[in-house]
């Protein structure tokens, strides 16, 4: 009895233990080690890492191309050859923009560098005070500086670039006293008036989008008011 026993104690202790079996079906349920699991749940960790890379990516990418959007949005109304502003200094500021309607726009104390640079086409309305007996547009590539305008001929027919206008100016004039217009003209949005009060000239320009013609119309109304004498404040009146 007690070698048989001792058997039977041999072999429950020899003998592999019985797999896990399901409750319900009673089916081997498979062992799973702490190595297996320890990666299933860095896996799981990692896709869920993944998963928020992703959507933080997305986000981001939805945020890039909507600024995109809204910046070619923005070139589109300036024209499709517009350029970034070009900083040369933090007390100079240039902005450029190419042939459909080309201007450099600068704010500093240097007078070397223009104000306000690019084609524009001009008619002339009155010389002298009268009608002249014919009239047609004229291209020039004209450069605003300081309150001097230059207006420099132009070399080819159809040409818009620096290039295609000659390198020295044509005429060169003061515009201090003179008047500027933006005509509220919707069939023609991009023209703007320069007079010359003092000889009755009048002249009329194209600037290729309403948008330049502000900016030429802004800069120029500085340029006319710039060195104006002022009148003594208490200067009697003998009218």
């Amino acid at each position: 009895m007690m070698c048989q026993l001792s058997v039977v104690e041999s072999k429950s202790a020899t003998f592999p233990s019985e797999k896990a079996r399901h409750l319900l079906d009673d089916s081997v349920l498979e062992s799973r080690s702490p190595r297996r699991g320890l990666a299933l749940a860095s896996s799981s960790a990692v896709t869920n890492g993944l998963s928020l890379g992703s959507s933080e990516s997305s986000e981001l990418s939805e945020e890039m191309s909507s600024g995109l959007e809204s910046r070619g949005r923005l070139y589109a109304t300036l024209g499709p050859n517009w350029r970034v502003p070009v900083r040369n200094s933090p007390r100079t500021r240039s902005c450029v923009y190419s042939p459909t309607g080309p201007c450099i726009c600068t704010l500093g104390s240097s007078a070397a560098v223009p104000t306000m640079e690019g084609p524009l086409r001009r008619k002339t309305l009155l010389k002298e005070g009268r009608k002249p007996a014919l009239s047609s547009w004229t291209r020039y590539w004209v450069t605003l500086s300081g309150s001097t305008l230059l207006y420099y001929g132009a070399k080819s027919l159809r040409g818009t670039d620096r290039k295609h206008y000659k390198s020295t100016p044509g005429k060169k004039v003061s515009i201090v006293g003179w008047m500027v217009q933006l005509p509220d003209d919707p069939e023609h949005p991009d023209i703007f008036q320069l007079n010359n009060p003092d000889k009755g000239n009048v002249y009329k320009f194209q600037a290729g989008s309403r948008f330049h013609a502000i900016l030429w119309h802004k800069h120029l109304d500085d340029a006319c008011k710039s060195n104006r004498p002022q009148v003594p404040a208490n200067l009697m009146s003998f009218e």
